[in-house]
C-alpha cells in the first residue's frame, strides 16, 4: 500500500502582514481546484480561490484591529479583509460543526509551481441551502480561532 503524500503546508498574508494563515494540504498544486468567482467582489480583487476538504487552514491576526468581515449577496460566509490594505485574504464559513475557508491563492507569499490554471465559477442561481452544503463539504476545515 503506497504512503500517502506528505501535508505541505503554504503561508500567506495580506499585503501588510497583519492577517496571516497556514493552508495544508496532501495536494500537489496541479491539483488544486483554483476557482475564479465571477462575481463582481472576487472579480474587483482579483481573487482566484482554493479549498481542500481533506486539508486544514489555520489564520493569525498580528494586529486584529486590521480585521474587518464582510458579507454581501446571500450573506453565507465572512470575507476577511485587512482594514489597512484592503486585501481579502480568505472566505470563512461558520456550519454547526465548525468553520471552513476558501483560501485565495493570490495571498500566499509564494505561488507554488505548477499551479493549476483557474476556471471562471458562477454561484448564480444557488439558494442559500445549496450555497452553504457546496461550502461546507468542499472548503478547508479551520484550525483555531476564526
Amino acid at each position: 500500500m503506497a504512503a500517502a503524500p506528505a501535508l505541505r503546508s503554504y503561508e500567506g498574508s495580506c499585503h501588510c502582514g497583519a492577517l496571516e494563515f497556514t493552508y495544508e494540504t496532501r495536494r500537489a498544486p496541479r491539483a488544486w481546484v483554483v476557482q475564479a468567482c465571477q462575481c463582481g467582489f472576487c472579480r474587483g480583487h482579483g481573487s482566484l480561490a482554493t479549498a481542500d476538504p481533506a486539508g486544514v487552514v489555520q489564520f493569525r491576526y498580528v494586529y486584529p484591529d486590521r480585521l474587518r468581515r464582510y458579507r454581501f449577496g446571500l450573506r453565507t460566509a465572512d470575507y476577511l479583509l485587512c482594514r489597512e490594505c484592503g486585501v481579502c485574504i480568505a472566505a470563512v464559513l461558520m456550519t454547526g460543526s465548525g468553520a471552513v475557508a476558501s483560501i485565495h491563492v493570490n495571498t500566499l507569499r509564494e505561488r507554488p509551481r505548477g499551479l493549476a490554471t483557474a476556471r471562471p465559477q458562477s454561484c448564480r442561481p444557488e439558494t442559500v441551502e445549496v450555497r452553504r452544503a457546496r461550502r461546507r463539504d468542499g472548503w478547508t476545515p479551520v484550525f483555531g480561532p476564526v
